[in-house]
């Protein structure tokens, strides 16, 4: 049965509060937020870290590019006289000597330089910012904590949905799928139906398995969004989802 509620009057973590309760109540399911007290410094040590690492944004370039790749230079990261936007107390999470030390400072004629012996190691760094995404389950494309983003990356883009309340994380998702996909029919996702419902899309869950996100969430705007598919097989998507709800053969249903 739906809400009475007009999820168009509402902002992108009310639409999503709405669905936490509406989806315990039909279903018994918990929803979780996750990542819903991200803030501005936290998403700009992921977008760092995203950008020296491998950056899987398609057009959005760094200011200062490591040669032949599309990542931030090293050169330019390691420059100790280069102020981190947001973060510049937190480089000791990013930077690291070969030792798996923090790096150290010292002012020479007014300048800053790296302490002899302790200069960041550019291998060793890479890995410890590798191991922050990993442990933070960053795995695709990571937005800036502010607009026009700045140094070290001066990409230019605009903040993150998480910071400008546009987006959410949930928790929870694949058992939903396997909640709705008991009654559903047809070729439409039925996650991606019931969440219009609330108004809010998924238009992250059905790109390639290394840029997925099923569980990131925002409100339909006046456009559809590109990246929302309304046709597939009824497996829509989810990897290992219980083949019990989706009948003998998902994958002989042609998209």
């Amino acid at each position: 049965m739906a809400t009475t509620i007009n999820p168009a009057n509402l902002t992108t973590p009310q639409r999503v509060n709405l669905l936490i309760s509406e989806t315990k109540k039909r279903y018994g399911i918990t929803l979780k937020l996750n990542q819903d007290h991200r803030d501005p410094k936290q998403a700009q040590q992921f977008h760092v870290a995203h950008m020296f690492v491998y950056n899987k944004f398609k057009h959005q370039l760094p200011k200062h590019r490591a040669p032949g790749h599309k990542t931030i230079s090293w050169k330019h990261l390691s420059d100790p006289n280069v102020t981190w936007v947001l973060i510049d107390d937190l480089k000791a999470e990013f930077l690291c000597t070969k030792a798996d030390a923090a790096p150290q400072l010292e002012t020479v004629s007014g300048k800053k330089k790296w302490r002899a012996g302790f200069e960041p190691d550019e291998k060793a760094s890479k890995s410890k910012m590798t191991t922050f995404l990993s442990n933070h389950r960053v795995s695709g494309m990571a937005a800036p904590g502010k607009d026009g983003c700045g140094e070290p990356c001066g990409c230019g883009g605009k903040a993150s949905k998480h910071i400008t309340n546009e987006a959410c994380d949930i928790g929870g998702m694949p058992d939903l799928a396997r909640a709705l996909a008991k009654n559903s029919k047809g070729h439409l996702d039925p996650v991606d139906e019931y969440l219009k419902e609330f108004q809010l899309c998924r238009p992250l869950a059905h790109k390639p398995e290394a840029q997925r996100e099923e569980w990131h969430v925002e409100s339909i705007r006046h456009v559809q969004p590109k990246d929302v598919r309304t046709n597939h097989p009824t497996s829509y998507l989810y990897d290992g989802l219980d083949k019990q709800y989706l009948g003998p053969d998902p994958q002989a249903i042609v998209a």
